[in-house]
Order: structure tokens, then C-alpha cells, then sequence
């Protein structure tokens, strides 16, 4: 329907997308090339390692704008990058003190077989 507004589309314009049952996950992880990827920022750390599994995990955040602002240790500017197990997520724009869209460059050598023994591992140290 065209001119019709919901009460959904008045709070996305307020507060930015509201992620529900019913959207896609791939409206929120946009490829770009092999390794890069336009992400929004409210996507949960779980639904963005469904998709990409880098093993990005947070005891004090569940989403990956979060997740970015807890490594910087302060609210980002746009530009601001952290580093996580050599991919770099980088903060491409913000809405107030909330990051909106995140860029996200995948190490390719991450998926080698030596790495994946290493993130097991670290899995295996952190749940103990």
C-alpha cells in the first residue's frame, strides 16, 4: 500500500530498523565483495554468526553495534575501526550515540583449517 504508514515505520524512523520474525536477515548483512560486508547495527551478534560465522561473542551486548562500541570503550565517531581475530568492522555512520551501519572486512585466512582448530580452543577456555 502506497501513503499508508504503521506504527512500525513511525518508531524506524525514530529509533532505526526494528528487526522482527517477519524480515529477512539478509535486509540487515549486505555482501559487497568476497569479504566485505554492509551490516546494520542492531543486528544480534547471534543472527550476524548465523550468517557470517566469525565467532564474535559479548557477555554485555547483544548486538554488533554494541559489540563495537565495548571494544572502542567509548561511543564511536563515523570511521572509528576495531580489529576482532583479524577482520575489521568499521563504523560507516551513526544515529546519535547508536551505530547504524557497519562495514565489515572478513580475513580470509580466518577460515583456514589452523584457525578454526584455534577458535575451538578458545571456546573450549572460555566455557570452563
Amino acid at each position: 500500500f502506497s501513503g499508508i504508514a504503521t506504527i512500525e515505520d513511525l518508531l524506524e524512523e525514530i529509533v532505526g530498523n526494528i528487526y522482527d520474525e517477519h524480515d529477512e536477515l539478509d535486509d540487515f548483512i549486505n555482501k559487497v565483495t568476497e569479504n566485505t560486508y554492509i551490516i546494520d547495527g542492531l543486528i544480534t551478534i547471534d543472527d550476524f554468526n548465523d550468517k557470517l560465522p566469525l565467532g564474535i561473542h559479548s557477555d554485555n551486548t547483544d548486538s554488533m553495534g554494541g559489540f563495537v562500541i565495548e571494544m572502542l570503550g567509548r561511543v564511536p565517531v563515523k570511521g572509528d575501526t576495531v580489529f576482532y581475530r583479524g577482520h575489521e568492522l568499521k563504523v560507516q555512520k551513526m544515529a546519535g550515540k547508536r551505530i547504524k551501519i557497519l562495514k565489515v572486512i572478513v580475513d580470509p585466512s580466518y577460515f583456514e583449517d589452523d584457525n578454526e582448530e584455534k577458535f575451538e580452543e578458545e571456546k573450549n577456555d572460555k566455557n570452563k
